[in-house]
């Protein structure tokens, strides 16, 4: 494993009540049909999903499940960035073929560990379309109670579409009078179309009269 990092997973003091709120909603869910396997994605960019994906995976290491968070999102990689652009993950996981466990990386949170990006392959859509990245996921969920992937945006591109569909569910983040209304109903619509039929949706950056995270 690679040195302990934290560096993009402190949850801000105002925010922890909104995000355990967020946990608690999802671990209700998870009475009713298991979720291990949680998607962060989001209609356009700018939305704050690596945030929300950091401490959402932070909140449940907290309560006690050991937590895995992947950064997926290769084209704005702001967990992976964190750790600085050398250092390697999901893209060389895959082309080796080797233990996750090489890969994967301690935080200073107890119960959390962390895959980073890793360098920016030509194609990033043809990792998540390839068989080896459905078989990973899979293994994942054997050592680890929960994985948060932190994706890329939804009506963007395709392979995120793929990516919901291997996840158990998809959280889509949306920024508080930033998304514009046929965005938001052409994400819903997509996510129907393919079968996604568990997703959520985090109302973000909301006014202070609000919860800064509606779900």
């Amino acid at each position: 494993m690679a040195n302990t990092t934290n560096d993009l997973l402190a949850v801000a003091p105002a925010s922890q009540n909104q995000f355990r709120a967020l946990r608690n909603e999802l671990f209700l869910k998870r009475q009713q049909s298991p979720i291990k396997t949680i998607l962060v994605t989001s209609p356009i960019d700018g939305q704050g999903k690596s945030t929300v994906s950091a401490n959402l995976a932070q909140t449940f290491a907290q309560n006690g499940d050991r937590t895995l968070l992947i950064d997926a999102n290769y084209r704005h990689s702001d967990v992976s960035a964190a750790l600085g652009d050398k250092t390697q993950g999901l893209a060389e996981l895959l082309a080796a073929n080797a233990a996750p466990e090489q890969y994967i990386q301690p935080t200073a949170i107890a119960n959390l560990s962390l895959l980073a990006a890793g360098a920016v392959p030509e194609d990033p859509s043809a990792l998540f379309v390839n068989p080896a990245f459905a078989q990973l996921l899979e293994s994942l969920q054997q050592v680890f109670a929960v994985v948060i992937i932190d994706g890329d945006t939804f009506l963007q591109h395709a392979d995120m579409q793929v990516l919901a569909t291997l996840c158990d569910f998809t959280l889509l983040v949306v920024g508080h009078k930033q998304v514009k209304k046929t965005a938001f109903a052409d994400t819903l619509q997509a996510l129907k179309t393919d079968e996604v039929t568990r997703y959520g949706v985090v109302y973000n950056q909301a006014p202070s009269k609000r919860s800064d995270y509606d779900y």
